[in-house]
């Protein structure tokens, strides 16, 4: 069930985001109007202390109107592996660098309109590194037990998308 892209133009292109328009031939043969957002790929860390507690950030995000408890993540650069990626951010936003890094996945955030593809990587065997933190962002680092976690799950003190689906991938393959 493919759909067929027959006109495509951008509408807005931002520094973050491009807004494009797109008509489209279904499978039936009708045409129908779509529009996507297009935005990098972006990395979701799963960083884990020598106590094996989970590193989480927390920051204010505008679009929910609040401040959100996080796993570390942001957008892939042009050129940028996903490991490469998770080094840098890991660095800039909770100040440690990871010696070992296993990809657990990855996920779509929301294709109905959204081309973003998240990356899900753990990282361990953290030393201190920090590195100058982009002057746009105001984060907090804090440590966690997976139960804890867990239960701020249940309780739903965690409603980042990205961080309740890289965790469901983190403790779906581990003990923790």
């Amino acid at each position: 069930m493919v759909e067929k892209i027959l006109s495509s133009h951008y509408i807005y292109c931002g520094n973050l985001v491009k807004l494009r328009k797109v008509t489209v031939e279904l499978p039936s043969g009708k045409t129908a109007p779509r529009e996507l957002v297009e935005h990098n790929p972006c990395v979701v860390v799963v960083a884990l202390d020598t106590d094996g507690k989970l590193l989480m950030v927390k920051q204010y995000r505008l679009a929910a109107a609040q401040d959100m408890l996080e796993l570390v993540a942001g957008s892939m650069d042009s050129g940028e592996t996903p490991e490469e990626s998770t080094r840098r951010e890991l660095r800039e936003e909770a100040g440690y660098k990871p010696n070992t890094l296993r990809r657990l996945g990855g996920f779509y955030s929301s294709p109905g309109f959204l081309t973003e593809y998240l990356y899900v990587l753990v990282a361990t065997d953290l030393e201190y590194a920090p590195l100058t933190a982009e002057d746009t962002e105001d984060i907090e680092v804090f440590r966690y037990t997976p139960a804890e976690v867990k239960a701020m799950i249940a309780n739903q003190q965690i409603t980042d998308s990205k961080t309740l689906a890289g965790l469901m991938l983190y403790f779906s393959q581990t003990s923790g």
